[in-house]
């Protein structure tokens, strides 16, 4: 799972632009990305960065130079976002690599066909545990 960060001042001229863009770009995220935005006011702003922190591999450390500050976590690796502020372009940096990908690639008949079969061997199933069941029923019954 993708993070999107945004750490930002509300006393920032650059962040106050940037907090509509912001908002729209929280509608166009995948499910998959969590948002977190920690502002610079926030008594435990410092414990927040600390556990990003944690969860970074290695030398990393997330280091907020100016306001406002974007980047992404992604399989425990920082990547700062230094495109246009559009909404398009952030939504799209920050959904990367959440795509679902499917290995293989079934057709409908295919997928029905497998469905119909599973079915059956349901079905095949269902008749063999009922036909123990009976010969089980028809021992006990034979010794009583």
């Amino acid at each position: 799972m993708n993070k999107a960060v945004l750490i930002y001042a509300n006393w920032c001229g650059h962040c106050q632009m940037l907090k509509p863009k912001w908002d729209e770009v929280k509608t166009m995220l995948n499910e998959r990305v969590s948002v977190i935005e920690i502002e610079d006011s926030d008594p435990y702003k410092n414990d927040k960065i600390e556990m990003l922190n944690n969860e970074l591999n290695g030398s990393q450390k997330v280091e907020v130079m100016g306001y406002p500050t974007l980047f992404k976590i992604r399989n425990n690796k920082l990547e700062y976002y230094q495109k246009e502020r559009e909404p398009l372009q952030m939504s799209q940096f920050f959904n990367e690599g959440t795509e679902k990908r499917s290995i293989f690639k079934v057709s409908k008949s295919k997928s029905k066909s497998k469905r119909s079969k599973s079915r059956r061997n349901n079905k095949n199933l269902t008749k063999r545990m009922k036909q123990k069941k009976n010969k089980k029923s028809r021992k006990f019954n034979r010794k009583n």
